[in-house]
Parts: C-alpha cells; sequence; structure tokens
C-alpha cells in the first residue's frame, strides 16, 4: 500500500456540504507501546457536533414516564428497546464517520479498497477513552486526524426506533 501524502501533510475539502480537514501523523511510539499492527484514523469535530443526529429521548419510550424514569439514559439491560434505540443511534454516527473517513483515505492512499478498516471504542486507549477506527494495511505508525469543521452542515435523519 503506497502513500500518496506523507507524514506531516494535511488535506481539507468539502464533502456534502462540510468542511473536513485531516492531517496524518507518524507515532512510532505509539506503535512500540501498544504493540500496534494497524494504523489508527480519529474522526472527530468536537462533543457536540454528533448532537446533530438526533438521539433517542424520553418520548419515545412512554412507558418509562410510568416507571418514574425521566430520561431515556438507562443502564445497558435494563430495558431492551431503549439498547436497541441507543444502539441504531450509535450506529449512525458510525457510519456517518466511516463516509467521511472513507473519503479522506481515498485523497492518502493510492488503492483505499485494499484497506481492512473497523470501527473500535478502544481504538487509542484500552480504557475507551479514544474511540476511532482501525486501519490494516497501513503501518501500524500512521495516525490520521479528522475534524469536520462544520457541523451544522451534517445532514443525518433520525434512525427508526424498532
Amino acid at each position: 500500500m503506497n502513500l500518496l501524502k506523507k507524514p506531516g501533510d494535511e488535506i481539507a475539502f468539502e464533502y456534502r456540504g462540510m468542511r473536513v480537514e485531516a492531517s496524518i501523523g507518524f507515532d512510532d511510539e505509539r506503535a512500540r507501546k501498544r504493540n500496534a499492527s494497524k494504523a489508527i484514523a480519529y474522526v472527530d469535530d468536537g462533543p457536540d457536533a454528533w448532537r446533530k443526529i438526533p438521539a433517542p429521548t424520553i418520548e419515545d419510550f412512554p412507558y418509562l414516564a410510568y416507571l418514574d424514569h425521566p430520561t431515556p439514559y438507562t443502564r445497558r439491560g435494563e430495558f431492551t428497546e431503549v439498547d436497541r434505540a441507543w444502539d441504531a443511534h450509535n450506529r449512525e454516527i458510525v457510519a456517518t464517520k466511516r463516509a467521511v473517513l472513507d473519503r479522506v483515505l481515498k485523497q492518502i492512499v493510492d488503492d483505499a479498497s485494499e484497506l481492512e478498516i473497523k470501527f473500535s471504542r478502544k481504538a487509542g486507549c484500552a480504557c475507551g477513552c479514544s474511540p476511532g477506527f482501525k486501519i490494516r494495511g497501513l503501518s501500524a505508525s500512521i495516525m490520521i486526524h479528522v475534524n469536520i469543521k462544520d457541523p451544522d452542515a451534517l445532514t443525518i435523519h433520525r434512525a427508526t426506533l424498532t
């Protein structure tokens, strides 16, 4: 797999009305410390950006009100329907991030179709504080940081809660 860009390079482009900026880093120490075998990509634009994707609300689960439960935030396994709704919400966020990452990778590597990309909640740290995408097919020392500069332009529709 050949890189079209080298570590330290930055790219920027418009995608679905969003300004996307990406930087390519090289962190050999991280790769050695974690005995990493895959490159890592982080796609983010701040803690509030993904709030544009509508999350489940208490109105989606009227029976929670009867149980004096004031929010749709419950313990995993407590209410199966609520778990499914949050799972669908999280899948939408990951799918949106993946679409942006795919576009970035087309500009970074010569043949992005040969890469194996998987989302991991623990991509950067074993505690789960840095979710991202693990990319097999690139050097483990490569780190890609993607920032979406206009989260207001996100055009995502709410998942059907079934």
